[in-house]
């Protein structure tokens, strides 16, 4: 059986880094109400640190293009299945 190496840094609030996969992830459950300051939050937080912006979300899956930067919203179920 494969052994499975997940190294996640606590970040802030629901902020977590990925520095294996160098992803910034933030986790949401309200899909219609991903606000402004979470996005602003996120691309800014992803740009200082140099990672990739992803949010998990209950079942979306699609790129969101937020003020010329891509973030990722994947589903939790592919999210875990990794």
């Amino acid at each position: 059986m494969a052994e499975l190496e997940v190294r996640i840094s606590y970040a802030t609030g629901k902020h977590f880094l990925d520095e294996k996969n160098g992803e910034l992830i933030q986790v949401t459950y309200d899909e219609e109400g991903i606000k402004e300051r979470e996005l602003s939050a996120l691309t800014k937080a992803s740009s200082l640190l140099g990672f990739k912006p992803k949010i998990v979300t209950w079942d979306m899956e699609e790129i969101m293009d937020y003020n010329g930067k891509k973030i990722e919203l994947e589903p939790l179920w592919k999210f875990l299945l990794k």
